[in-house]
């Protein structure tokens, strides 16, 4: 991947630090190779165990995943997949991270990166039926995080489905000690969802709330267990950090119609409140997107953005000599264009 110094927006990019004739923050391109590992297989996809070590890929494995960006989260570690029928139970031991803007090899961090945490343990039991799907998930950065996430859905008629997911994230050993916290000892976000499909459009909408109590200002519910880390969290309120705020409840909606077969069109909207020092602090977005897939393994979005939200400082608002609020609002746009092939 390369990089231009003249780019704005280069969160993919990761900086080059000094060097000479060069500014700190200069963008820096690389390269990198996510996977290589030794794999080892036995039996099938109905009762079988596959156990895999060396840099991994790893997309919703216990309480970890990968990015959706163009280069992906790897991890160097062992795992382990024991299927029988409709179970699954995974395993893995992970002890360095590569994160998705950089080729670098890291061991995980706290996140003020002042301690190296020596790995991470996470597991997970899936249930995966024909109408019904059950997950809970585990996870353990040593010496100072937790996690307990369960998802699940059902599909109520062959039209409609319906979702629900509960995030947590626990305090243990060094977390106390930090200065900057996401939360004090506890954060949980809980969500649900309903979607109805038919053959040319889609409606889904979903609610969320966040309890992640904090002593200096709000706190926030954060997916990554540690640093170099990319955590599990698919809610509809999924947007970084926007909408896991301590109070905070949020409504999601989402459309899309199939204009054509190659062409899809629709809104995602969201609106989210939470109460602070006699203020109701008001949050949202409204976009318009649309996919093209002119040819397979070849597509294109666009997306076109309004959204609202405050000032903050570590997430906690900013207010006026009034002790209002202060208001932000943001346009934004996105065009991507994603071309896969395969070199086998």
């Amino acid at each position: 991947m390369a990089a231009s110094n003249h780019f704005a927006d280069r969160g993919i990019l990761y900086n080059s630090g000094p060097r000479v004739g060069y500014n700190k923050d200069d963008a820096h391109g690389f390269n990198k190779f996510g996977q290589r590992l030794v794999k080892l297989k036995l039996g099938d996809e109905d009762i079988g165990f596959t156990a895999k070590y060396g840099w991994q890929i790893l997309h919703n494995y216990g309480v970890l995943a990968e990015s959706y960006r163009s280069t992906s989260n790897s991890y160097f570690g062992y795992t382990g997949t024991f299927n029988y029928e409709k179970l699954r139970f995974e395993f893995a031991y992970v002890k360095d991270g590569m994160y998705r803007d950089s080729p670098d090899k890291k061991q995980f961090a706290s996140k003020d990166y002042a301690k190296n945490l020596n790995h991470i343990i996470t597991g997970a039991v899936v249930y995966k039926g024909d109408d019904f799907f059950l997950s809970y998930n585990y996870g353990s950065a040593a010496d100072y995080k937790r996690m307990h996430i369960l998802e699940t859905s059902y599909k109520l008629t062959s039209d409609v489905k319906v979702g629900a997911q509960i995030y947590g994230s626990q305090a243990i050993g060094y977390y106390h000690q930090m200065k900057t916290k996401e939360f004090d000892s506890h954060a949980w976000h809980y969500a649900k969802d309903i979607q109805w499909t038919q053959p040319d459009w889609m409606l889904k909408a979903g609610i969320g709330y966040t309890d992640a109590p904090r002593k200096d200002g709000i706190g926030y519910y954060e997916r990554n267990i540690a640093q170099y880390v990319r955590g599990r969290f698919e809610p509809m309120s999924e947007t970084m950090q926007a909408y896991v705020r301590d109070g905070e409840t949020v409504l999601t909606v989402m459309g899309t119609y199939n204009i054509t077969e190659k062409y899809k069109t629709g809104f995602l909207a969201s609106y989210a409140q939470l109460p602070y020092r006699g203020n109701t602090v008001r949050t949202g977005e409204i976009n318009w997107i649309n996919f093209w897939e002119p040819a397979k393994d070849f597509n294109v979005g666009i997306m076109f953005g309004y959204g609202w939200a405050y000032k903050h400082d570590n997430r906690t608002p900013v207010l006026d000599e009034k002790l209002n609020y202060k208001k932000s609002h943001l346009l934004s746009a996105d065009f991507i264009v994603d071309y896969r092939f395969n070199l086998m």
